[in-house]
């Protein structure tokens, strides 16, 4: 907001004020709305600008949210409102203010702010909250905006947002000074037209600025003096102008200032008025008696005149304040319960009807039309019964008993102290027996074959019908099938423990105990359903267990430790097995991943052997240069360990990789063709290979020496050969 230096003007110093309540008028809005347990009344029937009820909140804790806007209320609560202010605007738009209401006033420059609370009559903890503005200067298009503002509690829109986009439309309700200087808070650009009944002018704002002006022969600077200086100004929104340039380069204040200067200036007086005072003058001179005593008659006369209208005055308005009174104590509650009326005619629901007259008891003090509204109530209360008793006999006429009690039941539910209460608790009362006999009827009906399922039949009776009168009967049909039940219940626990299904063996112990919670079988099967579940827990604590390793992800060690930390702290636990199966897959995991590893470790390898080695993607690689397929692992890395020439050569027959079953030990020059011959195969772990070439040899006994070649990289090479049992590698080929 711009400083507003020592001007005469109240409109300027009025905008100023005004303006910034406005704000802390929504700001209000928004702070009780944000309130817990504010429901906010449909804005179609809200009578102010914001109406909502505040549920379990006191009066002393609302008032002092409004009292940082309003200050202290005009009228507390608990207090009878004064004479003064029963003409107060706000006090007729809300048609009245209550004893036990509370109501703030705020004044502005164009009417009004009002807040208001209205304590409930039959339920102090509900308090209706009115905001509002009344106004008589303030034009409906004006109002309508201060409306849109409050419902929708946009309060950190622009206001002049629709202002600038609104050509054509006309701004009522603001002086010219006032829009100007709020033009220039919120940078706004467009043409103003203003108009007078005689004169018509033109005002340019670039951004908040006044950059030009004209109107007649004047234009920048004298024409906005003159613009500003104007009265009764009818202010037209126009398109921006493309004015650019700054024809005035003078700030807001200091033009307002000055045609504000050029009103105050001018004559105050009227010609009627100069005119009067020249008669007044003419008759003193021209009269011939002493004015002293002219003075002191004329003096006595007005002093009884005075007196005389001031002793009517007096009696005039105590007779009007007592009729005003007595005429105001039933019209605003007459007005509202009339609002009502025509809210419960527009509803098609009767328990919509009753809620609307409900609520409006609710919220005043007994009177007669609170009185009326009960009546109303007992009405609808008739013909909801009436449509409930039409509703269970559509459902008897329809054998469906079921039905017409739970529309007994409902209607209880809903009126468990109303009139027809005692009625609707005999047709309760009936029909259960009604229901009760055809039950029971239907048990008997069962057959008498030996069926384990006619005991749920019966223990669904005794559910159904907790006070029934059959049942002792009943009771003792379930008890004569007690053996038969329990030999049933055997054959059951044996399926589910077959199948580790702990819940189903839990719950069918359960189902036994429930029905026979006295029989001599009931503590064998409550131990039994005990054991169930402490395995049911144990199979829950499997599941964890390995839901947690399986969120290490390759991290198998981690996984590993999961498992192992439990079995330390239970070593007898029942799922020991199945933990020891579940580290045997992890074993299986990290062996399969570790063997991933090494082959993709060799494949990224054979770039460097210029595309001699082919990668078939199933673990066997082919050499483009002989046509031989190898596998990409030896047996070292394969099976991280050594082997004897009998064991390499078992290997390599049982060896499946690639889905090929011929596999062999290689030659000496098979293998020396990728080792001894450039681009050399990766060399990996093994420092020599078995070869397919063996004999035998006396030296302090018969020993079988086998052909081997080495891995280190050389073109030329001697042949080796090793005894049988020292412990190397093999490396397999096919076919």
């Amino acid at each position: 907001m711009i400083d507003i230096p020592d001007s005469k003007s109240k409109e300027i110093k009025d905008l100023k004020i005004n303006f910034n309540i406005t704000k802390g008028f929504l700001n209000l809005v928004k702070k009780i709305d944000s309130l817990p347990k504010m429901d906010k009344t449909p804005y179609a029937e809200t009578r102010s600008l914001y109406q909502a009820v505040s549920k379990d909140r006191d009066l002393n804790t609302l008032e002092k949210q409004l009292e940082d806007f309003f200050g202290p209320p005009i009228k507390p609560a608990g207090k009878s409102i004064p004479i003064m202010l029963r003409n107060n605007p706000s006090v007729k738009y809300l048609n009245g203010i209550r004893e036990e209401q509370a109501l703030f006033i705020r004044k502005v420059k164009q009417g009004l702010y009002y807040g208001a609370l209205w304590p409930w009559g039959n339920k102090e903890e509900n308090i209706t909250v009115h905001l509002g503005f009344c106004s008589h200067k303030m034009s409906k298009q004006e109002y309508n905006r201060l409306e849109k503002l409050v419902k929708t509690k946009v309060l950190n829109e622009r206001i002049f947002k629709k202002l600038d986009s609104s050509t054509g439309s006309q701004i009522q309700g603001m002086g010219l000074a006032s829009f100007l200087q709020m033009a220039e808070m919120e940078k706004t650009t467009c043409t103003l037209k203003i108009q007078t009944d005689s004169d018509v002018g033109y005002l340019h704002l670039l951004n908040g600025d006044l950059i030009s002006a004209e109107t007649g022969q004047l234009k920048n600077k004298g024409a906005a003096y003159r613009i500003i200086s104007w009265d009764k100004t009818v202010i037209n929104l126009e398109k921006a102008s493309n004015k650019k340039k700054n024809e005035i380069n003078l700030p807001l204040i200091d033009i307002l200032k000055e045609g504000l200067k050029i009103r105050e200036k001018r004559e105050p007086t009227t010609t009627q008025e100069a005119q009067k005072i020249s008669a007044t003058a003419e008759k003193t001179q021209t009269d011939d008696r002493d004015p002293i005593d002219i003075a002191k008659k004329l003096k006595q006369k007005r002093f009884l005149a005075i007196a005389v209208s001031a002793l009517a005055t007096v009696i005039i308005i105590a007779l009007g304040t007592i009729i005003l009174l007595r005429m105001r104590e039933s019209k605003p509650i007459k007005d509202e319960y009339k609002s009502v009326l025509l809210k419960v005619e527009n509803q098609q629901e009767l328990e919509e009807k009753e809620k609307i007259l409900q609520n409006f008891v609710n919220s005043h003090a007994q009177n007669k039309f609170t009185a009326k509204a009960e009546e109303k109530i007992k009405e609808i209360h008739n013909l909801i019964f009436q449509t409930t008793m039409d509703n269970a006999d559509k459902s008897r006429i329809n054998n469906d008993y079921e039905k017409a009690a739970a529309v007994y039941t409902e209607y209880l539910k809903k009126y468990p102290a109303g009139n027809h209460a005692s009625i609707i608790k005999q047709k309760i009362a009936e029909i259960s027996l009604f229901i009760d006999n055809r039950d029971y009827e239907e048990l008997l009906r069962l057959s008498q074959d030996i069926n384990v399922e006619r005991i749920y039949s019966y223990v669904q009776y005794l559910e159904k019908h907790p006070k029934g009168q059959h049942r002792d009967e009943v009771e003792k049909l379930v008890l004569d099938m007690a053996e038969e039940y329990y030999m049933f219940f055997n054959k059951e626990i044996n399926i589910c423990e077959n199948q580790e299904n702990w819940g189903k063996c839990f719950q069918l112990c359960s189902t036994y105990i429930n029905i026979y919670p006295k029989y001599k079988r009931a503590d064998e099967i409550s131990s039994l359903q005990d054991s169930f579940l402490n395995k049911l827990r144990d199979k829950r604590t499997l599941a964890k267990l390995i839901k947690n390793a399986e969120q290490k992800g390759a991290d198998y060690k981690a996984a590993k430790l999961i498992y192992l930390n439990y079995l330390k702290s239970r070593p007898d636990s029942t799922i020991k097995d199945k933990i020891i199966d579940e580290l045997a897959k992890l074993k299986e995991q990290a062996e399969l991943a570790r063997i991933q590893n090494e082959t993709e470790e060799i494949v990224a390898l054979l770039k460097d052997t210029e595309g001699r080695f082919t990668d078939n993607q199933d673990g066997t690689l082919t050499d483009t240069k002989t046509g031989l397929m190898w596998c990409i692992l030896d047996s070292l890395l394969d099976l991280q360990g050594c082997l004897n020439y009998e064991s390499a050569a078992k290997y390599v027959k049982n060896l499946k990789t690639g889905g090929h079953q011929d596999w062999r030990l290689p030659t000496e020059s098979e293998l020396a063709g990728i080792y001894k011959s450039e681009p050399f195969f990766p060399l990996r772990k093994a420092e020599w290979y078995w070869t397919s070439k063996t004999y035998s040899r006396y030296s302090d006994g018969w020993q079988k020496m086998v052909h081997i070649v080495s891995t280190k990289r050389e073109t030329g090479w001697v042949k080796e050969q090793i005894d049988s049992r020292e412990c190397g590698a093999a490396h397999a080929v096919r076919p």
